[in-house]
């Protein structure tokens, strides 16, 4: 059971944390991890394809930095045995080589004709982050750039957007390029706001697309396929931006179709979001005495802030003719041989086991236990990321690999807000706003800034409902200590009113009669005595059994550089007797009670 954590900063208890480093072994592939290169640097690597020329595999993919659409470059990484990986280098960086945006879908192809490395690139701007200037959004097409070794600078040789057979233009989105064992080169595009696939096949160099063959009904996102058991199948994910979601599949017996109805692909045990993750690509691993088909999925997890590490990868297995992913945590590969084989220290059974965090109680005062049963004392900073602001790609991992060193020497032991900082620190999950509330973002990458009646008992439902979605996806999170829920967009009722043109207040203000949130305030105005401030909150309504708010003083170590923080003396006292801990839900019977700075409060004036 997780637990939350009331004050901006770090919960108090009594002890220190035991670091839970992860070390890639050679020829084990470990889920829910931070994987590592050969430098010690977390691999930075999605949205991509694993592909093997001569008897080396290489791993292209995005390195994702949220925040800026200059996302920096196209890593490689290079393997002998897909378990243990050597970063080659930046294929492609923002701003060179015809590079004005760096794709988050690409793909590698060797063309034997040409002698030349192909990435076709997905060419469209993540609505979700600002515009690069004078390079607004563009509709989607299919980016083309080569290069004469597997490691070496691709160049952009221009990029497309192909037209139907009624010559309408399209917007291509999330694709994927397939060769065939004839040579032949095929783009399988979703195209942005048609809710299907596009089949292209491509020229024989691979640098342009020759014909469209078919359109795939259906809503589905991050397409790959591949050629297996007589057939061709597309492996999607559903539509779900950058949030995890079931995988489907659908197949025919030629690039052309017809292809058949998408089915969903089972899982064991059985996960809505492929163990929390979106589907990317399928590879055929084949060796000296077997062969079979690796799943590789990207885990959002810099953009979600749900679980643990960026990749997850699985064999994939069969029940009579139709593909199954089995959960393992752990799983040896040897890819000389061909052939995979199930850690016996991490069996398939144990996939959603997790070592609870308890509560324990020292001299009268509460404070969390660690799933070893050691107290717990978090140590850390609230908000690390200022250490890397306006920072991108190398320079950020930089800023962030020098923090967590300076973390360790000061024996910090964690950080809020921000788990890809590293699995080695506890965190604090930022569960922000719910969908349609302030500050949320809308269909195009608008923002809608919309209040809600967070008295009003529908709200508390679909809170719970938003909230239990979020726990359940870090269930398996050993790192995340609590959540923090966000209900307005700024703190200050000024600013909310000169940013929206209304305060949280005015619009309790403005609710109609008989509303929950209109009644409350009713109430406490008649209870109020004129021409007085006080704050107004619904920390002990009717229905509620939670406790009244406890605060807690402590050194606030915000935005601190690893120098400043090295002088701080961080100094903890309870400010009221201890209480039960309480669980999210528990805590959340009156939704309102925000998680801020102790200093913070909505005030009315009667």
């Amino acid at each position: 059971m997780k637990h939350i954590l009331p004050t901006t900063l770090l919960h108090i208890a009594f002890a220190t944390f035991a670091a839970l480093p992860f070390t890639v072994k050679s020829a084990e592939i470990k889920n829910d991890s931070v994987w590592k290169d050969d430098r010690g640097e977390e691999i930075m690597c999605q949205g991509g394809n694993l592909a093997k020329f001569g008897d080396t595999f290489y791993f292209y993919g995005w390195g994702d930095y949220p925040g800026d659409n200059r996302k920096d470059t196209i890593t490689c990484y290079s393997s002998k045995d897909l378990a243990t990986w050597k970063f080659e280098r930046h294929v492609a960086t923002y701003g060179k080589n015809g590079f004005n945006i760096i794709p988050d879908r690409l793909h590698v192809l060797f063309n034997e004709a040409t002698r030349k490395y192909v990435m076709i690139t997905k060419h469209r701007l993540p609505y979700r982050d600002p515009d690069i200037p004078d390079n607004p959004r563009t509709a989607g097409e299919i980016g083309f750039a080569d290069c004469d070794t597997p490691t070496g600078d691709f160049v952009m040789r221009g990029h497309e957007r192909p037209k139907s057979a009624s010559a309408e233009w399209y917007a291509y989105g999330d694709l994927c390029a397939f060769k065939d064992t004839d040579g032949k080169a095929y783009v399988v595009s979703a195209g942005t706001g048609q809710k299907c696939f596009f089949v292209l096949q491509l020229t024989p160099d691979y640098m342009h697309y020759e014909k469209m063959l078919c359109k795939i009904p259906g809503n589905h996102e991050a397409p790959y396929m591949v050629r297996m058991n007589g057939k061709y199948w597309i492996f999607a994910s559903g539509v779900a931006g950058w949030s995890s979601s079931k995988t489907y599949f659908s197949t025919a017996t030629n690039p052309a179709g017809p292809w058949s109805a998408y089915k969903e692909v089972t899982t064991e045990p059985e996960s809505k979001d492929s163990f929390n993750s979106q589907s990317d690509f399928l590879f055929e691993v084949k060796g000296s005495t077997g062969s079979f088909v690796l799943w590789g999925a990207d885990r959002w997890s810099q953009r979600t802030k749900i679980g643990v590490g960026k990749n997850v990868w699985l064999p994939l297995e069969w029940k009579g003719d139709e593909p199954i992913l089995n959960w393992h945590p752990t799983w040896n590969v040897d890819a000389a041989a061909g052939t995979w084989t199930t850690s016996a220290k991490s069996p398939a059974t144990t996939a959603n086991e997790i070592k609870p965090w308890t509560i324990g109680t020292t001299n009268g005062r509460q404070h969390l236990v660690t799933p070893e049963g050691k107290p717990f004392l978090v140590l850390g900073l609230s908000h690390a990321s200022g250490a890397w602001q306006g920072l991108l790609g190398p320079k950020k991992q930089e800023a962030m690999t020098a923090l967590r060193q300076d973390l360790r020497d000061l024996k910090f032991n964690a950080v809020g807000y921000v788990p890809d900082l590293g699995a080695e620190l506890a965190y604090i999950h930022n569960a922000d706003r719910l969908p349609g509330s302030p500050g949320t973002v809308t269909g195009q990458g608008q923002r809608k800034h919309l209040y809600e009646d967070v008295f009003d008992p529908a709200f508390h439902a679909r809170l719970r409902k938003h909230i239990q979605g979020i726990a359940d996806k870090t269930a398996k999170d050993a790192h995340c200590i609590g959540y923090w829920w966000t209900d307005i967009p700024v703190w200050n009722p000024g600013q909310q009113k000169q940013k929206f043109g209304l305060s949280y207040v005015d619009f309790i203000r403005a609710l109609p009669e008989g509303a929950a949130g209109r009644v409350r305030y009713e109430s406490w105005k008649r209870k109020t005595p004129p021409r007085r401030t006080m704050p107004f909150t619904s920390s002990s309504p009717a229905n509620s059994t939670a406790p009244p708010r406890r605060r807690i003083a402590s050194s606030h170590l915000e935005n601190s550089s690893s120098a400043s923080a090295t002088t701080q003396s961080p100094a903890h006292r309870w400010k009221s007797s201890p209480r039960p801990a309480r669980s999210w839900m528990s805590s959340h019977s009156s939704p309102t009670r925000r998680r801020s700075r102790a200093t913070s409060s909505i005030e009315f004036t009667s």
